[in-house]
């Protein structure tokens, strides 16, 4: 089954099947920070987005969950303005 993830102003991310765009799954960010952008990392099966409040979020599809990758080490530690792209390498 080929799959479609999008990411939303409304601070959502939904996980989509492709055949019938129904949705599978939806991940709400509970934070008020939007959603900027998103870049799925295929070989850790994760999804990375990027904020409006300087913020990087690693999310797991499988549980729903999300991990904040910057921010805990003061302003060296995240962006100062809105992460608007990102590629995992």
């Amino acid at each position: 089954m080929h799959k479609i993830l999008s990411c939303s102003l409304d601070n959502t991310i939904r996980l989509w099947d492709s055949k019938d765009m129904q949705t599978i799954a939806v991940m709400e960010n509970d934070e008020k920070s939007e959603l900027a952008c998103m870049s799925y990392l295929l070989e850790a099966g994760l999804v990375a987005t990027g904020h409006e409040d300087g913020h990087i979020k690693l999310w797991n599809l499988e549980i729903g969950t999300h991990v904040i990758i910057t921010g805990d080490g003061g302003n060296k530690m995240k962006h100062r303005s809105t992460v608007s792209c990102m590629r995992g390498i």
